[in-house]
């Protein structure tokens, strides 16, 4: 089966109750922040029955809305499931979603471009 073949058949949803488990388990795993991880914020993907990989949108005390523990199962990367996850979640968003990205990471923007950020050099490097 080619990639583009699994691409069909993974899934996004909106989590349910029944899913909190797999969103702790898969933060969890991936060492993000597992502190409030409500599944009412949730999208998930699944391939299959199995899930995949997951995403939120967290609410803070001062309105601002940050996307937040993006995750796609290693064997699962490379074919989009993190794009859909985040098109999921942004549908419902009536305003700007913001995230933060660890330096090491490279961006890429929905146009195509993308940049990675370095870290600073010593003098006499």
């Amino acid at each position: 089966m080619s990639g583009q073949d699994d691409l069909v058949q993974d899934r996004i949803r909106r989590a349910t109750v029944g899913d909190q488990a797999a969103i702790s388990r898969l933060v969890r795993q991936a060492r993000l922040n597992p502190r409030n991880l409500d599944w009412r914020r949730f999208v998930i993907a699944e391939a299959g029955a199995s899930p995949i990989g997951v995403a939120q949108v967290r609410r803070h005390p001062d309105g601002g809305r940050e996307l937040a523990s993006l995750v796609v199962l290693s064997e699962h990367r490379d074919r989009g499931v993190a794009a859909r996850l985040i098109d999921a979640l942004l549908a419902d968003e009536p305003g700007p979603v913001f995230t933060l990205v660890d330096r090491q990471y490279a961006s890429t923007s929905r146009d195509g471009t993308s940049t990675r950020s370095t870290p600073p050099t010593s003098p006499g490097r």
